[in-house]
């Protein structure tokens, strides 16, 4: 009785907030829109990948494509804001593996909406499921329509503070097949996706504007020019076996994927992953291929001139990685070498060592990593579109090659609920690309380009510390800390010198859950121009969730972001939105 009285209480105060939304929009739109807007996760670069209840990840990068059924999380709880820069050690080695859900059904549907005109909307179905045999679809729509606030005290180069249009629509769809042969399995998946988005940052023509409307409180930016889309598809084909047959191990992939943007920028790309290991006695004899075939496009006129435009040309390049690995009771240590072939692009020849290994000091309690190691890294217009939407469109960053990464670690688990991974390293890179603020003769811009240095040093360190009481409370804190040695630039421009990731999740009952998550990244420094250097505030964010089981398939959440309300920038001139929610339900068939 006293369940069907909290359901019901519950159901009446999301319909009051639901109400008391709907009726704020309505002023809103009635007048002058002086709200603010950037995205429902406020510790991204207005990219809003809604931290809602259980986010599904359903677009893998290829080697972690995982085509199985999704089962469905119902946390609020997501990971916290991924960092720019690897500093933070991960805890996957020493966790122990997730407690399968014993309310997940087949498939789900989770709608929400909260202030400042977001919307979300998720489907995943299995439309055909058996032992060996899975077809599935998923669907995804995350969006926001309102106006981010740049503030005077923010920026004193406006007259006032000045509204913009920080529209983001984001739309994905995939469908995937999977099929077990006996130990083997092969699977595929095509995808679409489809994102249009506005620039909405500071500008020379937003200071001008801001100038002439100096007596308005807060007047509108018009930006409904200054727009880009991405529109992105690919096609993956894998064939692996899921464990040794005989002596042999392998794991095929094979995949195209496109990026086209507003400006007819098109890049296609064919990329090939090839795992093999062969296993003797007490050792294994592995190597793994890839192998990159990038073709891009200009267009021949338009509004952006791209006969200057850099790295703009087919290429390709092979990365082979063979390594030799000693395997007993004690550990593992891995000899190895990579080496990276460019054709058309980046260097010609590309060499690193690659030799990892790990000690069971304890087993099931302390172990020790280390590792001398390198890589060289394809820099494709798909993933800084991933990393940063508002890069020029006439911009593409050359490749980054690691010649050397050298790390130690230390991982310890006390008893069954503390789990501990403290790191040190340090890397040398060529090449090494930065984001500035761009601008010309004109002015600023309110896109993005690239700088590089050649020879740089980078010396990081983090740990992280895992708590578990009674499964009831979870706790989490991760630390990190970067030093960079520079050749040619002052600074490492946009990246943080220190990050800290705080989550503590409670579970009260079977049915109800809370989180609370905190994020801080500091030491941010931004280049305007050719000498002006300007100190970003410290990031910081605190969120808090909570989900709540109505029935066996139905689901409410609630999720309420930047509760500082601070106007944090990932990229300067790009503010985040003040506070903002989230209210939605999951129902699960």
């Amino acid at each position: 009785m006293k369940r069907i009285v909290f359901n019901i209480a519950l159901l009446s105060a999301f319909s009051a907030v639901s109400a008391q939304n709907a009726s704020d929009s309505t002023n809103t739109a009635s007048s002058t829109d002086t709200t603010i807007k950037r995205n429902i996760e406020v510790v991204r670069d207005y990219t809003p990948v809604i931290k809602e209840a259980g986010k599904i990840n359903t677009m893998p990068e290829l080697k972690d494509v995982n085509t199985k059924k999704i089962d469905v999380d119902y946390k609020v709880w997501t990971s916290t804001y991924k960092p720019k820069t690897d500093i933070i050690p991960s805890l996957d080695y020493a966790l122990a593996s997730q407690e399968e859900n014993k309310y997940s059904r087949e498939g789900f549907l989770r709608l929400g909406g909260g202030n400042y005109k977001s919307f979300l909307g998720e489907l995943y179905t299995p439309i055909y499921n058996s032992d060996i045999a899975l077809f599935d679809f998923y669907l995804k729509h995350n969006s926001s329509f309102g106006n981010v606030t740049l503030k005077k005290d923010n920026y004193d180069v406006l007259s006032n503070d000045v509204l913009s249009k920080g529209l983001y629509n984001d739309n994905k769809a995939r469908i995937s097949f999977l099929r077990s042969i006996r130990i083997r399995e092969i699977s595929a998946f095509g995808e679409f996706g489809y994102n249009r988005f506005n620039y909405y940052g500071l500008n020379s023509d937003m200071i001008a504007f801001s100038e002439q409307n100096k007596d308005k409180e807060e007047p509108e930016y018009k930006n409904d020019d200054q727009k880009n889309s991405h529109l992105t598809a690919a096609l993956n084909f894998r064939f692996r076996s899921k464990d040794y047959i005989e002596q042999w191990k392998y794991d095929l992939q094979t995949n195209w994927r496109l990026l086209k943007t507003h400006f007819n920028v098109a890049e296609n790309t064919i990329f090939t992953d090839l795992a093999a290991s062969y296993r003797m006695q007490e050792s294994i004899l592995s190597l793994k291929f890839q192998m990159y075939n990038v073709f891009v496009s200009t267009p021949e006129d338009g509004p952006i001139d791209f006969s200057n435009a850099q790295n703009f040309k087919n290429f390709t390049v092979l990365k082979f990685n063979p390594y030799y690995s000693f395997v007993s009771e004690v550990g593992r240590l891995n000899l190895g070498l990579k080496a990276s072939f460019g054709i058309n692009q980046g260097k010609n020849t590309a060499f690193s060592p690659d030799i990892t290994g790990q000690v069971r000091v304890i087993d099931n309690i302390w172990y020790v990593y280390a590792g001398v190691t390198g890589d060289y890294k394809v820099n494709t217009l798909r993933s800084l579109a991933n990393e940063n939407i508002y890069l020029s469109p006439d911009a593409r960053p050359e490749d980054t090659y690691i010649p050397l990464d050298i790390y130690l670690g230390t991982k310890l688990n006390i008893g069954k609920s503390v789990n501990t991974d403290i790191h040190i390293g340090y890397k040398i890179i060529n090449n090494q690309y930065f984001y500035i603020n761009k601008s010309d003769s004109t002015g600023m811009k309110n896109t993005f380009d690239v700088v590089y240095d050649k020879n740089v040093g980078q010396f990081n360190c983090g740990a992280a510390v895992n708590y578990n009481f009674r499964e009831k409370v979870d706790f989490s804190f991760k630390i990190g800390y970067n030093k960079w040695s520079l050749e040619k630039q002052a600074e490492a421009w946009m990246l943080p010198a220190a990050q800290i990731g705080l989550g503590v999740s409670y579970v009260p009952t079977d049915f109800l859950r809370f989180n609370i998550n905190y994020d801080l990244e500091a030491g941010r420094k931004a280049k305007l121009g050719k000498d002006t250097t300007v100190d970003l505030k410290n990031f910081n964010d605190i969120s808090l969730g909570a989900n709540y089981k109505l029935m066996s398939f139905l689901d409410v959440f609630a999720r309420f972001n930047n509760i500082l309300n601070q106007r944090s920038e990932v990229w300067y001139g790009y503010p985040s939105q003040g506070f903002n929610f989230l209210l939605g339900l999951t129902l699960t068939f």
